[in-house]
């Protein structure tokens, strides 16, 4: 969570607040050996991941690509102030968001594919390494949809709540790609 709220932030800079803080402390608390932290540049995952890195001596890695999608006119905005205003326009958006982008916002092909590239890139910059990706809900949304082969229109109706946390194994590339854990960690509320 960060000092916005519960609102659309794609271009928005808004750092965590301290529930953030804590919810990310809580999901990194169990110790999976990362070897590399790679992080979107925004602050609301870099400090984290940067903070997080420094107490484990590990390497930080900064992929512009991992930013959340570019919500346009409803960057920090809230869902319920954007369906009081246009609800057929939301509506489109969840139902199909490779037909329907925000207003002025990211189109959802160019979101999907700077997500898939900077997925495929990380499996070859970093083969066999256990590596913890510091991500946005849509990124890591599209990551689990590539390795379980889903289309757009299933894309948001993965629950990502905040500080959720998903296990990939990947042994032999993006088709060897399986998802062994997905959701908040169990003392996350």
């Amino acid at each position: 969570m960060t000092t916005a709220g519960s609102v659309f932030l794609g271009r928005s800079d808004a750092p965590l607040s301290e529930r953030g803080w804590q919810q990310l402390r809580q999901a990194t608390k169990t110790d999976y050996d990362w070897q590399v932290v790679v992080s979107s540049p925004m602050r609301r995952c870099r400090e984290f991941a940067e903070q997080l890195a420094g107490q484990r001596n590990i390497a930080c890695h900064l992929n512009s690509d991992l930013r959340e999608m570019d919500f346009g006119c409803w960057d920090g905005q809230s869902a319920e102030a954007i369906y009081k205003v246009s609800p057929e326009l939301l509506t489109a958006f969840w139902e199909n968001p490779a037909q329907f982008s925000p207003p002025d916002g990211e189109p959802w092909a160019e979101f999907s594919a700077r997500v898939r590239s900077a997925w495929h890139e990380l499996l070859l910059t970093f083969p066999g390494q256990h590596l913890l990706v510091v991500g946005h809900a849509g990124v890591q949304r599209l990551i689990l949809a590539e390795v379980l082969g889903l289309g757009p229109s299933a894309v948001l109706r993965i629950d990502m709540p905040h500080a959720a946390r998903s296990r990939i194994i990947v042994t032999d590339g993006p088709d060897s790609a399986v998802l062994a854990r997905h959701g908040p960690p169990v003392s996350c509320v």
